[in-house]
């Protein structure tokens, strides 16, 4: 998930920057944010802005706080095929979403609030509308630092491309011809 202040100018800049297709854009229904998904393989990168400054959500609140100081990445998710039992081990309560616009979709979060006070990921399954891979450009890499214990207690076990390491926290994402989003 990466917030940008205009979507349309960050979309055509990605798009044309690393070589990626845009495969979906809409609004997220009543949480005040739109997106742009652009495809990573059998991933996708996405781009999401604030259409609702006055929304209680919290994910507007986390874009709000990232855009003040520049574009950036702010978050990423994990697929899982059985959000009920993730949510069940981190004691959260999965979240029904849905996206109305060129791919509208239906998804269940879970674990998003506490992914948004930090780094660490929330958690997707798809029903619906899931993002489709035809970029020839792919995600190889994601690299998670922070507190090494948290972060595999948070996630429950391995990722496939996904590294962890101990130290101050962020966030690296890795195409494979290298480019660094």
């Amino acid at each position: 998930m990466y917030a940008v202040a205009d979507l349309d100018v960050a979309a055509d800049d990605f798009a044309s920057r690393f070589d990626l297709e845009m495969v979906g854009s809409g609004e997220h229904d009543g949480v005040g944010t739109a997106n742009v998904l652009l495809s990573l393989g059998s991933s996708y990168l996405e781009l999401m802005t604030v259409t609702d400054p006055a929304s209680p959500h919290p994910l507007v609140r986390r874009l709000q706080v990232a855009l003040s100081e520049r574009d950036q990445l702010i978050g990423f998710a994990i697929e899982v095929d059985d959000i009920k039992t993730e949510a069940a081990r981190l004691g959260t309560t999965p979240i029904p979403m849905s996206r109305q616009g060129e791919l509208p979709g239906d998804w269940y979060l879970t674990g998003i609030e506490r992914a948004m006070a930090g780094v660490l990921p929330f958690f997707i399954q798809w029903q619906s509308g899931r993002p489709g891979s035809t970029s020839r450009n792919r995600l190889s890499l994601v690299e998670l630092i922070g507190d090494l214990t948290e972060l595999t207690s948070w996630i429950g076990g391995p990722v496939d491309g996904l590294a962890l390491g101990d130290g101050e926290p962020g966030l690296r994402a890795y195409l494979d011809d290298g480019s660094r989003i």
